[in-house]
């Protein structure tokens, strides 16, 4: 049975790019080497209906990067894993259970993150 799951959650994994906006759906592990070619991207939304692994440096390069929205039932977010993504200035979080490494956003400027209908302002850099 964990097989099976584990083979249809592959089987429904989807990253599209249209025009400058990158949509992750279903991806249990994000890693550089699945999205480096859209590092054009300004928006990103990630969704799963399980737990979302943001590998340390994903998102590096990604400099015109203005928008993050992640909703999943987990999320992780390692150390680096938006490093030099100076343009982010609005992230919104949906999800029962987070974990953000310190220097998860080093290189990036000041931003607000929305979590469950809160605002914070905050540089995640240190």
């Amino acid at each position: 049975f964990i097989l099976f799951s584990y083979l249809f959650s592959l089987a429904t994994s989807t990253i599209t790019f249209e025009g400058t906006s990158l949509t992750i759906t279903n991806e249990p592990s994000i890693e550089q080497t699945h999205i480096s070619n859209y590092s054009t991207a300004t928006s990103c939304k990630i969704t799963s209906t399980g737990g979302v692994e943001i590998k340390e440096q994903a998102f590096q390069g990604f400099t015109s990067l203005t928008e993050l929205s992640i909703q999943a039932n987990s999320i992780s977010i390692a150390s680096s894993s938006f490093n030099g993504c100076s343009a982010i200035t609005s992230i919104t979080i949906n999800a029962p259970t987070i974990q953000i490494q310190q220097g998860s956003f080093s290189s990036s400027s000041s931003f607000s993150i929305i979590y469950k209908g809160e605002q914070f302002n905050s540089n995640m850099a240190s």
